[in-house]
């Protein structure tokens, strides 16, 4: 058991971190594009 709470940790850890950038990153990406992009239809 000692030797497989390691992988399930840090595969814990890496699916959380994905799931904090992804929420980080999309509205990120998207006020990118927002900004790049004036809205040209109101």
């Amino acid at each position: 058991m000692n030797e497989t709470w390691p992988s399930l940790l840090a595969a814990l850890a890496v699916l959380s971190i994905a799931i904090t950038t992804g929420w980080f990153i999309g509205p990120l990406i998207d006020k990118i594009r927002r900004s790049r992009r004036p809205r040209a239809r109101s």
